[in-house]
């Protein structure tokens, strides 16, 4: 099938490594691509004296704390940290840079000391740390966020749709998902995972050859290009992150994100499940530090074996 499309090499590395499950035949094509970035508020930044997005987590910390000033209702940093969704994949993220991950050998691995300090620290965002508004805590439909980056009440903004960068590029800028300063051991240089949307051709179509021509047609340098431009996502070819529209440097980072810095989510049978307990935990979490605004390390690894023991016990692991 891909030879009849252009072949499999004309399409990203990352992209492909979610055309199906790990050892499976390939089952779907790329299509459209999308990863988390980091927007940005220039002249939040400029009055602060910040020259650039940070890069390290260091960086991050001390740039998010010069550009709070909750008397006034400003925020270092907006993120969904009230939906599950989001944080299903955030968590993720922010458990690989630091050594760990939901999975080991197939096996749940939620309470690996990486992932719980690491969910500790994100949670302290709010409280003691003051960096991120109170208020999200509350905000299940990230709306809210996006209303206060637009407002110029938040100076960074963890986003996938960075359609305000896109829009107004000399307002706002985007940039890389920080990363530690020093890999701990088994850290991993990942900003992002694996998203966007496949294609597929029912192997009983009755029009084989002309699907595949529209999919060749679809997955063409040209269409890449300005189905993403009006899309705010990325193209999942080569020679479609080549085009001069993805030329331009924010739009240059969104891509190299998706080309160099993601990768994909487990696709363990209990997976789903594992990540929506996961993103509702964090919720809760956030919410406990709301009341006491000291969540200890020992309240969020119980949170986390609670969730691997009930993923353990459904799928009799």
């Amino acid at each position: 099938m891909f030879q009849a499309i252009g072949g499999e090499n004309k399409f990203l590395k990352t992209s492909m490594e979610v055309t199906t499950a790990p050892g499976k035949p390939i089952i779907s094509v790329p299509f459209l691509g999308q990863t988390w970035v980091l927007e940005y508020n220039k002249a939040l930044f400029k009055k602060a004296g910040i020259t650039a997005p940070p890069r390290t987590w260091t960086q991050f910390m001390a740039d998010a704390k010069k550009l709070s000033n909750p008397a006034k209702g400003i925020y270092g940093v907006d993120v969904p940290i009230a939906v599950n969704s989001a944080l299903q994949t955030w968590d993720w993220i922010m458990f690989r840079q630091e050594g760990g991950n939901y999975y080991e050998h197939g096996k749940p691995s939620l309470t690996l000391n990486a992932n719980v300090s690491t969910l500790t620290n994100f949670i302290k965002w709010v409280y003691p740390d003051r960096i991120v508004n109170p208020a999200l805590v509350g905000d299940s439909t990230g709306t809210l966020g996006t209303t206060e980056f637009e407002r110029g009440q938040a100076a960074m903004f963890f986003t996938q749709a960075p359609q305000m960068a896109v829009e107004h590029p000399a307002k706002y800028g985007i940039g890389y998902v920080p990363l530690p300063a020093k890999m701990p051991h088994g850290g991993a240089a990942i900003m992002s995972h694996v998203a966007g949307e496949n294609l597929v051709i029912f192997k009983n179509s009755k029009h084989l050859s002309e699907d595949l021509e529209f999919i060749k047609f679809l997955t063409s340098p040209q269409e890449q290009e300005l189905i993403n431009k009006n899309m705010f996502e990325l193209p999942v070819t080569k020679a479609g992150l080549k085009t001069a529209y993805f030329q331009t440097p924010a739009e240059k980072i969104f891509g190299q994100i998706l080309a160099k810095y993601a990768a994909p989510m487990p696709t363990e049978a209990s997976s789903a499940t594992l990540f929506n307990d996961v993103g509702a935990a964090t919720i809760t979490l956030m919410r406990d530090d709301l009341s006491n605004h000291n969540i200890s390390v020992s309240q969020v690894r119980s949170a986390l074996n609670s969730v691997q023991q009930t993923i353990e016990a459904e799928s009799g692991s």
